[in-house]
């Protein structure tokens, strides 16, 4: 069997020709781009839902900014609220999916042991209490309940000169009590 590279050059086709190993090369390249594609999809997966959480955030504080207090009754603190729980929830399984995704494309892009992958995840794992933390959280919102408890609203200015802005805030909250509730959230997480 002859192995070539072809292109088309007006109506002819142009064959260049190549060895086998040659031909492997460039497979196994080409597999590995595909998987490296992959990681970037699932990557932006995670990025959109991380902005989409930013942006609803903004909404609400730039709802806050216009309506003052009258934006907020019970209805619309809960209608906050829930909407707070689905992009968190969608942030948390974003970054889980990108986490285990990401080791089985590295594996077969690579054809390395997968534990190379699965030490670095640990150390940070390990270092990182936000991560830690989120990870315990994402197993509580899977398994148990939703992460957003509440929901303050802030305004003030930035200073008391002329160059003072008044800056209009949102923050979504959890609250631990509601965390040791779940038998199975993480006791060294919560303490």
């Amino acid at each position: 069997m002859d192995y070539g590279l072809a292109c088309l050059v007006g109506r002819d086709e142009v064959l260049v020709p190549i060895t086998v190993e040659e031909f492997v090369g460039l497979k196994s390249a080409r597999s590995s781009l595909f998987e490296y594609l992959r990681i970037e999809e699932k990557y932006d997966v995670l990025i959109e839902n991380y902005l989409e959480f930013e942006t609803t955030v903004l909404d609400f504080a730039a709802r806050s900014m216009v309506l003052g207090s009258g934006a907020w009754d019970y209805d619309s603190f809960q209608l906050a609220r829930a909407t707070l729980d689905r992009r968190v929830a969608n942030l948390l399984s974003g970054c889980r999916i990108y986490e285990d995704h990401v080791k089985q494309h590295v594996h077969r892009a690579c054809r390395t042991s997968s534990q190379t992958l699965e030490s670095f995840f640990a150390e940070e794992y390990d270092r990182r209490f936000g991560y830690r933390c989120l990870e315990a959280l994402r197993n509580h919102v899977q398994h148990s309940g939703l992460p957003v408890h509440g929901l303050t609203t802030n305004q003030g200015w930035t200073s008391l000169d002329e160059t003072g802005m008044l800056r209009f805030g949102l923050t979504p909250y959890v609250e631990a009590r509601f965390l040791r509730e779940n038998p199975k959230f993480n006791k060294r997480v919560l303490r």
